[in-house]
């Protein structure tokens, strides 16, 4: 069972920065007339798990059950989702536990190098955000903030559900219908979120340093990325596979040929607003000039020579296969059915999938490569050990050791982050 309302992180401030994240911890801790221990005891006398799920661009609830015992499990899972009550003690609680984690990652070379990534490619739009939120934003946190949040972004008449699994159809919609006969049409209150610009930057704003006592320096090479709705990102998907899949062309040169990097991928992230094409490598420290010459090296022969079609067929054929192995999961089809719907691109969208994938071609990546892959709006961000440089001090920003925050008071301990 999938509940999907569009928002998540796209819907946040600077002051805001988590409140989905924090939602959607707190969101299962108590529904309808349950406290957060009766909504476990049910949960575990049922077989099964409800929690809050958030990203860059939704928020919702994931259950799954038993098939025997589906419709006592949807009585739940609707409550989750259409009346949680977000109790000012369980946003205490949970609120120090993504306090905890945000200080967890601040210690992630790989995690910071992603922030500073984001933080330099989107300079207004709310994909700067990460996901988590900001310490002292989730710090000012409480549940009348919260129970706000929740009622002026996800009205109930803009849910979109999906339940798939071995029940009948047509018990489920009585029941559905039963659950939702008094919900009246509400709009959310309207957030605009202005469109992000990547050109006219000077190269310096785009390559940015920070640094962390580790012994792995970590890169992230971007490039502004295509929508969820643009034609373009099934082919910008190929490309990201030819590039960085295992097997790919970074991975051969820099792994196999050249024992530059730990670790080396390229992945396309595509949202409601543009999204980003990026390569990550991970490395040691003093092999990061040579790795991050040799991705600029692969990228410009791709983009001056172009693809092969036997290598386009190849990849597009494993990224379709992949995609029919995960879709064998219950799971991972009410997730295809629930995204594609709330997304705006039909609910029977996921089922072309894999012929989308099938149908590029090799001139559709050359056409992509040299539309994305363009160094004059290309981000770089190093996270690394302390370095010495001017030019390094100068760009460097975000990843430095702070003072400790204030906390919240709270008498809670720690506990299980989910039902």
């Amino acid at each position: 069972m999938r509940a999907v309302w569009p928002g998540g992180t796209r819907l946040e401030t600077d002051a805001t920065s988590g409140t989905t994240a924090l939602l959607a911890s707190t969101v299962t801790r108590g529904c309808g007339a349950r406290d957060a221990a009766e909504v476990a005891d049910v949960v575990d006398r049922l077989a099964g798990g409800v929690v809050g799920v958030g990203g860059r661009n939704s928020f919702g609830v994931r259950a799954e059950w038993l098939a025997r015992t589906w419709d006592d499990g949807l009585d739940v899972f609707l409550d989750c989702a259409l009346a949680p009550r977000l109790d000012d003690d369980e946003v205490a609680r949970q609120r120090r536990l993504l306090l905890d984690d945000l200080d967890a990652r601040a210690t992630s070379g790989s995690h910071q190098a992603f922030r500073l990534f984001a933080e330099t490619l989107y300079r207004h739009h709310p994909y700067r955000l990460d996901p988590l939120g900001s310490p002292d934003a989730v710090a000012a946190m409480d549940g009348t903030s919260l129970r706000g949040f929740w009622r002026d972004h996800y009205p109930a008449s803009t849910m979109t559900l999906a339940i798939v699994g071995d029940v009948d159809p047509e018990q489920v919609l009585r029941r559905i219908r039963d659950r939702f006969a008094d919900v009246t049409a509400a709009a959310p209150v309207e957030v605009t979120v202005a469109a992000e610009t990547f050109e006219d930057r000077p190269a310096a704003d785009r390559e940015v340093y920070g640094y962390l006592a580790r012994e792995q320096a970590h890169v992230v090479i971007g490039f502004p990325g295509t929508t969820v709705t643009a034609e373009d990102r099934f082919a910008v998907e190929v490309l990201a596979a030819v590039l960085g899949g295992q097997g790919g062309r970074l991975f051969a040169e820099l792994r196999e040929r050249r024992a530059l990097a730990y670790r080396v991928s390229a992945f396309a992230v595509d949202g409601v607003d543009p999204g980003y094409l990026a390569i990550y490598v991970s490395c040691s420290p003093d092999k990061v000039d040579e790795a991050v010459a040799a991705i600029r090296a692969q990228i410009d022969a791709l983009v001056a020579d172009g693809v092969d079609a036997a290598e386009v067929r190849r990849t597009a054929r494993a990224l379709a296969g992949s995609h029919a192995v995960a879709m064998q999961r219950r799971a991972a089809m009410a997730n295809a059915l629930a995204f594609h719907d709330a997304y705006g691109l039909g609910w029977q969208g996921w089922a072309d999938y894999p012929d989308r994938l099938r149908a590029v071609t090799a001139a559709d990546v050359d056409r992509v490569a040299a539309t994305y892959l363009r160094w004059d709006v290309a981000v770089t961000a190093t996270v690394r050990p302390p370095a010495e440089t001017d030019g390094a001090r100068k760009r460097a920003r975000g990843v430095r050791k702070k003072a400790p925050r204030p906390r919240p008071a709270s008498h809670h301990t720690r506990d299980r982050r989910s039902s």
